[in-house]
């Protein structure tokens, strides 16, 4: 009952930080994660109280949550890793710009990110050693989002900014250098929001591309076909 509750705080989470006005005011800090219910009451606290937080995922072993956040200045937000039984954070990116959208290795010992240190927001991982430095994953000349690492590790599901919309792609981890499969596409379409199936043959993601927005199935070894 607690995961599924965790769960849906972190989908709800997700969608208000995607809202245009995502930056909170002085009011609304510090800031908690909560869990809920599903009829919207709250269970208790999670985490430990932060500034600004934004993104938040669920480890594989629901031990911790990775947000992206800020304990300093505006606009130099950071990875940081909340303990879900100790209560606790710590800090697992400092370099300056913003680190956005974590997403969980399926073994739970590395973070993928999107940062704009250096002025474009390319993918970067780094592992759960805090000793370990990033490393940079993908840069192109438009901004990465990633969304879903694949429970065998060797894709991840990412999204492009596109002049009036979202493309989509596949990278191929396990290559030398990691390779990109792009998802047809569409002028004036958003896809996003890519998750892959338990057996990693299939990704779930979310498009506009008929109209109201709606959730296709496509095959990971073949993505034009839905």
């Amino acid at each position: 009952m607690l995961l599924r509750a965790a769960l849906l705080l972190l989908a709800t989470l997700h969608l208000l930080a995607a809202l245009p006005a995502q930056q909170p005011g002085p009011a609304d800090m510090p800031q908690e994660m909560v869990w809920v219910d599903r009829s919207g009451r709250i269970l208790g606290r999670v985490g430990a109280v932060q500034q600004s937080i934004f993104f938040p995922e669920l480890s594989p072993d629901n031990r911790f949550i990775a947000v992206s956040a800020r304990d300093g200045e505006v606009n130099d937000r950071d990875i940081w890793i909340h303990d879900v039984a100790a209560g606790t954070k710590r800090q697992a990116t400092s370099t300056k710009g913003n680190d956005n959208f974590p997403v969980w290795s399926p073994d739970g010992r590395r973070l993928v990110f999107n940062s704009s240190r250096t002025g474009n927001y390319d993918l970067y991982v780094k592992s759960l050693d805090p000793d370990a430095p990033e490393t940079l994953l993908l840069a192109t000349e438009t901004p990465e989002f990633p969304r879903h690492w694949s429970p065998a590790g060797g894709f991840l599901s990412y999204t492009r900014a596109t002049p009036n919309g979202r493309m989509m792609l596949l990278l191929r981890l396990d290559a030398t250098p990691p390779t990109s499969t792009e998802f047809p596409l569409q002028p004036n379409v958003w896809m996003d929001g890519a998750r892959f199936s338990p057996n990693g043959k299939y990704l779930a993601y979310a498009t506009n591309a008929a109209g109201p927005w709606e959730v296709y199935v496509a095959a990971v070894d073949d993505p034009a076909r839905t």
